[in-house]
């Protein structure tokens, strides 16, 4: 009798949870032809960087992956206000960006980390289907750029800036990102 109200209570709190979960995926362009103008958009999934309960944002083969659910913490999406970008699925973790400059010196960029327990910088946002940020400087962007993690190359989901003549950094490409629901 006790196992009904408890499946009764757990079923009623499921339907209650109205939360939207999202994917995501960046262009990588044609890896055949890097200039092709037909996008090829990877599918993000978490990969353990050095640091234990810190993941980097890896493309993967679209064939096989879907990419690691996510949902946006805080503010409602849709609204002008920033919000969090929080994985779930075991993994509990926000996405955070460090400060990359104003691009006045060199073209640098920096690995989109999410990190466990926490919720996020808190500076994200969708925009007509993509995934934006606040930027603190108008040459700051989204790159796809070639690293290594655990010893296997992969295209990693980067925030970075030009360089003062508009070089990027070394290994990069500018991309977008798709939001996948």
């Amino acid at each position: 009798m006790h196992y009904s109200i408890l499946l009764s209570a757990f079923a009623a709190a499921v339907a209650a949870d109205t939360t939207t979960f999202y994917t995501m995926a960046f262009d990588y362009g044609n890896a055949s032809n890097p200039d092709a103008p037909n996008p090829l958009y990877l599918p993000i999934v978490l990969a353990e960087n050095a640091t234990a309960g810190t993941y980097v944002l890896k493309g993967e083969r679209p064939s096989v992956y879907t990419g690691t659910p996510f949902e946006f913490g805080g503010n409602a999406v849709d609204g002008p206000a920033p919000v969090d970008l929080i994985f779930r699925n075991g993994y509990n973790a926000g996405a955070e960006v460090p400060d990359v400059g104003n691009g006045s010196v060199e073209a640098k960029v920096f690995p989109i980390l999410a990190v466990r327990d926490r919720e996020g910088d808190g500076r994200w946002f969708e925009r007509s289907g993509f995934l934006d940020r606040v930027k603190l400087a108008m040459s700051q962007d989204f790159f796809a750029c070639r690293d290594t993690v655990q010893s296997e190359e992969a295209v990693l989901l980067s925030w970075g800036i030009e360089g003062p003549d508009g070089e990027l950094p070394a290994g990069c490409r500018k991309t977008n990102v798709i939001l996948r629901d």
